[in-house]
């Protein structure tokens, strides 16, 4: 495969194509500080096979670095951010150094003074007017890209990568929208330009065998920076001195480009990728939802890049790369772009990853041999018990799995039934895959009764039964054209009309636009003030984009009187309101299935509840619950 041959960028071999991107993980200590946590992430993720690791941004300017960022600033951090390279090194990988500056893309509250950015321009979703900055101020920051650059070459880095994309320092004066500046730094591209030329032929002068990368985002999808001229500025930054060419996109407004959901395909930012290359004499990184080896390998053999960015991924699988160059693409964890990642951070904690709690927990939750094998029984085939499953068996635990439905998945069997959710089915996929080469029995359509129990005589018995429904206590939540968001998205026979959602969690926004899909006129109410904030930032965003563009009507802030035939009758605003309704769905919440628990007790030896039938919580909560116990085991 290309996609596992050795290539060389400025005189340094990388072993395979494999590019891990820079991503910001709020690992660093206060102050910028290489944590053993940062540096185990990065460690791990070398060991896990990729030729070239990106450490996300390390920022070069003292007056605008958040607590959770790495730091270039000072000749403070070579020696630490040397531990950080020799360590990646020593593991078998090729480091460059993200270098950046978050301009305006920020909040004056953090730093106690002005953003700054090219022209006066407030930012889109901050909202804030920043300074703009003189030439002289221009020509400051500049000399501290290049001294970053500098404690980057003494700290062992092989090169930085220059952060140009997502709206930040550098893509503001790269967009038309974001720099209206009529001197030298604004115009046409070539003016508007300049900053990050200057920036570049400033490294190149002082460090002639170091790897300069360049990121950007090639299109904006607003009043941004665009494709057409992002095929103009690539070769003004070859010129000045680029060895690599990284092709993002989008900003924080479109951050669907900048961070794509599952809704969006697969790749979807390869064709800039693409469009760029044809036009880019150094090699080509593509990034953006690519989540199989094999599919990096179409991207590389359709000439459409020279290298593949892998970000996400990494975080769900670091052994990524290492599967897919010995044939074991079905043993590869998968991101299944559901943002559950960065949506930390837009809440101030560092990532997780929904998928893999290693992410998280570090190696305290690395899987090791027992000593005492047992044979343990699962009950539930969701995401708590598939992961107990595999964790226990790859532990040397003779593990059987019993799901009453015909089907495993639990909770994400729901999910996919919504539009836009069909990467769920890669993370089901991958459980039973891996079932079946660990030897995981696992039984079907089958309930694990008490007297079942009592016949296999396991050892422990692990209880992930999930939820059902909780009902409101709401006059007519009995009548027949009621039903709960469960039963809407396992099957019900639906005719299409007017339905109104009782519940405007994530939930019920989700129903809502499934029962779109199936031609109805859709209300979601909500007694808090906010819809959907349980979803993360990005997510909700989207979300509720989505809601307002199918018509849906989103009521918070009411209180419900009680459910008729003729529809919901609520209180807003002190008003009585009828609202007609052919189908009320109930999204009100979720109560653990835990009596198998309870009557279980004195019955076996060990038994744990663990997932939803514990305590009701997200996909992440549930397998983060799941590898607790089976370490536990």
């Amino acid at each position: 495969m290309t996609l596992f041959e050795p290539i060389r960028i400025r005189g340094v071999e990388l072993k395979n194509r494999i590019v891990m991107a820079p991503m910001v993980t709020g690992f660093a200590g206060k102050g910028g500080v290489v944590t053993d946590k940062i540096l185990y992430y990065y460690t791990r993720r070398a060991q896990g096979g990729c030729g070239l690791i990106i450490v996300e941004a390390a920022i070069v300017d003292p007056d605008f670095a958040p607590d959770f960022a790495l730091r270039m600033d000072h000749d403070q951090y070579i020696p630490e951010m040397g531990r950080l390279a020799k360590s990646i090194k020593d593991a078998g990988a090729r480091v460059i150094l993200q270098l950046g500056h978050p301009g305006k893309q920020t909040s004056s509250k953090y730093f106690g003074r002005p953003t700054i950015a090219p022209s006066a321009i407030p930012h889109r979703v901050f909202k804030e007017e920043p300074h703009a900055l003189t030439i002289e101020e221009i020509k400051q920051l500049v000399e501290k890209y290049v001294a970053a650059s500098v404690r980057a070459r003494e700290a062992g880095f092989d090169g930085v990568e220059i952060h140009g994309a997502h709206n930040y320092l550098i893509s503001e004066f790269l967009s038309p929208y974001d720099n209206q500046r009529t001197d030298q730094y604004g115009g046409d591209i070539t003016g508007r330009a300049q900053f990050p030329l200057e920036i570049v032929r400033g490294i190149r002068e002082r460090l002639e065998g170091f790897i300069i990368s360049f990121r950007f985002s090639a299109e904006q999808y607003e009043d941004g920076q665009h494709l057409g001229e992002s095929k103009l500025l690539v070769p003004l930054l070859e010129q000045a001195g680029c060895d690599l060419i990284h092709v993002s996109a989008g900003s924080y407004s479109s951050v669907q480009w900048m961070i794509p959901p599952m809704t969006q395909p697969m790749g979807c930012m390869v064709p800039l990728a693409a469009e760029v290359h044809r036009v880019a004499r150094k090699p080509v990184i593509a990034v953006g939802r690519i989540g199989t080896p094999e599919f990096a390998e179409d991207i590389l053999q359709g000439g459409h890049a020279d290298l593949i960015a892998l970000g996400r991924p990494l975080f769900a699988d670091p052994d990524f790369p290492n599967k897919g160059r010995d044939g074991q693409s079905k043993q590869i964890r998968p991101c299944i772009a559901c943002n559950t990642c960065f949506d930390q951070l837009f809440i101030g904690k560092p990532v997780k990853c929904l998928v893999n709690p290693e992410l998280k927990f570090g190696p305290s939750v690395l899987l090791h041999q027992t000593e005492t094998p047992k044979k343990v029984l699962i009950i539930g085939g969701g995401p708590a018990g598939l992961e107990t499953a595999i964790s226990l068996r790859i532990r040397g635990h003779q593990v059987s799995l019993w799901e009453k439905d015909n089907c495993f998945g639990g909770q994400l069997q729901l999910a996919l039934a919504v539009p836009g959710r069909k990467e769920f089915i890669r993370l089901i996929r991958f459980f039973e895959n891996e079932m079946q080469r660990l030897g995981v029995v696992f039984h079907k359509g089958r309930e694990a009764t008490l007297e079942v129990i009592q016949q296999e005589a396991p050892d422990v018995v692990v209880i992930a039964a999930g939820v059902s429904p909780k009902f409101p206590v709401i006059p007519g939540v009995e009548l027949p054209h009621v039903c709960t968001a469960h039963e809407v998205l396992g099957g019900k026979p639906l005719s299409g009309g007017t339905a109104v959602i009782i519940g405007g969690g994530y939930t019920g926004c989700e129903t809502a636009k499934f029962l779109v899909g199936k031609g109805y006129s859709v209300t979601v109410l909500r007694r808090g003030p906010k819809i959907a904030v349980e979803a993360g930032w990005s997510i909700r965003r989207l979300l509720l984009e989505e809601l307002r563009g199918f018509g849906v009507t989103l009521m918070p802030n009411i209180e419900y009187k009680d459910i008729s035939a003729e529809g919901v009758r609520i209180i807003q605003n002190g008003a009585e309101i009828l609202l007609p309704a052919d189908l009320v769905v109930l999204a009100t919440g979720v109560t653990s299935n835990d009596n198998l628990y309870h009557r279980l007790q004195g019955v076996v030896k060990q038994v744990y509840n663990i997932g939803d039938s514990k305590e009701p919580g997200d996909v992440a909560d549930a397998i983060e619950g799941a590898r607790r116990a089976s370490l536990n085991i």
